[in-house]
């Protein structure tokens, strides 16, 4: 990413330390604010399902790319939990948004927003995580491999990075996605970085162990709302075991027969229950 491309884009971005961030506003100025926080390996594209709606319900709503994907800068720097903390305090400051927001995180997401809600309650007025990463089980497969250098390396400029754009576009021949969001999540790879940041995200990015932050999230008195799909093998559902019995007042929903890909393949479901859930 440089300036030219930036400009050729046509989109907003901001200076944060560590490059510039792509976001995106959508709504009102004067509306309540809702930050929505994306996952592992789509981009901020991936809530096109959802904003509309919350737009509607009166929310000003704010999507960002991570750094390393979508439009944002890829620094080659380690991608965890630390960077994904920071990128968020400071975008808000950049933003100069000062009041408290609604956090929405998605997978891994999910995990960052729940790190950001338990460093920094006082930010946070409604929390809703949408199966949300801190207890999955360990890499199997080829996402073990990956977590090996050099082979890793290889495998997701060969193989990995073919696999996951084929996936979304079956999912749009199955009727589940748009195929602007396919081809969006596609032109991210045009810029380098996606790969090394997916990988670094993979490796450093606590998956497996969040549960000194979610416990810490159960000692917080703002409202929270989990969503979970039943048949997620992404992230699986069995994490939502984990996770309840630590934070004792959150509220929690599940999509019978809901995949991963929930905020877009059950969008009007999801949209509903978020709505319904901030508005109260």
């Amino acid at each position: 990413m440089n300036d030219n491309i930036r400009t050729d884009l046509n989109k907003d971005f901001v200076q944060l330390k560590n490059g510039s961030i792509s976001y995106r506003w959508s709504g009102p100025v004067e509306r309540e604010i809702v930050v929505m926080v994306h996952g592992l390996s789509t981009p901020r594209v991936v809530f096109m399902q959802n904003v509309g709606a919350l737009v509607e319900a009166g929310f000003r709503v704010l999507t960002y790319d991570h750094f390393g994907y979508g439009f944002s800068d890829r620094p080659n720097i380690k991608y965890g939990k630390q960077l994904y903390d920071d990128e968020l305090i400071e975008l808000l400051g950049a933003l100069g948004i000062k009041t408290a927001v609604n956090l929405i995180g998605y997978s891994m997401g999910g995990g960052i927003s729940t790190v950001f809600a338990a460093n920094h309650p006082e930010r946070v007025k409604r929390l809703v995580l949408m199966a949300p990463v801190g207890f999955m089980p360990k890499q199997r497969g080829v996402n073990k491999l990956l977590l090996i250098p050099v082979l890793g390396e290889w495998l997701m400029t060969m193989v990995v990075k073919k696999k996951m754009i084929d996936r979304f576009y079956s999912e749009v021949e199955k009727g589940v996605a748009p195929r602007i969001m396919a081809e969006s999540f596609e032109k991210q790879f045009e810029y380098a970085g996606v790969e090394r940041a997916f990988l670094s995200s993979l490796r450093n990015f606590p998956m497996e162990n969040l549960q000194a932050e979610y416990q810490r999230l159960g000692t917080t008195t703002f409202p929270k709302l989990l969503i979970w799909g039943t048949e997620d093998s992404d992230t699986p559902f069995a994490g939502s075991e984990k996770i309840l019995p630590l934070i004792p007042d959150i509220q929690f929903f599940k999509i019978d027969g809901g995949g991963h890909s929930i905020p877009y393949s059950h969008a009007d479901i999801v949209n509903r229950k978020i709505v319904d859930f901030l508005k109260k």
